[in-house]
C-alpha cells in the first residue's frame, strides 16, 4: 500500500499485479517473472504506489532483512551505484506522474 514502510518485496510467480497511483491511474503492470518493491527496501522510503492482483496471482515475497542481511556482505560502491541508480528511476518516476 502506498505510505507505508517497506518491508518486503514481491516476485509474481503466477497472474498479473498492477501497480497504481494515488489517483487510481495504472502505472505499471507486472507478470510472471517480474518483481516489485524493491526500490522502497533499497531507499528506506515509504512505499509510492499501491499493488493490486488481477485476478489469482501467486507472489513470492522477500523480507526487507533478508535482502539487508544479504547487502551487507557487499562491496560499498556496489551499494552505491544501485542506491544511486534507484534514486534517479524514482525521480524519474516522479516526473512521469507530474505529465501523466
Amino acid at each position: 500500500m502506498r505510505n507505508q514502510k517497506p518491508k518486503f518485496f514481491f516476485y509474481v510467480e503466477a497472474g498479473k499485479v498492477k501497480l497504481v497511483s494515488r489517483l487510481d491511474k495504472v502505472i505499471a503492470t507486472f507478470n510472471p517473472g517480474d518483481s516489485f518493491g524493491e526500490m522502497a527496501l533499497f531507499t528506506d522510503r515509504v512505499r509510492s504506489a499501491t499493488a493490486k492482483s488481477v485476478g489469482n496471482t501467486s507472489l513470492h515475497v522477500v523480507g526487507a532483512d533478508f535482502i539487508k542481511d544479504y547487502f551487507k556482505k557487499e562491496d560499498i560502491l556496489v551499494k552505491f551505484s544501485l542506491i544511486c541508480v534507484l534514486e534517479r528511476l524514482r525521480a524519474m518516476n516522479s516526473m512521469r506522474s507530474l505529465i501523466n
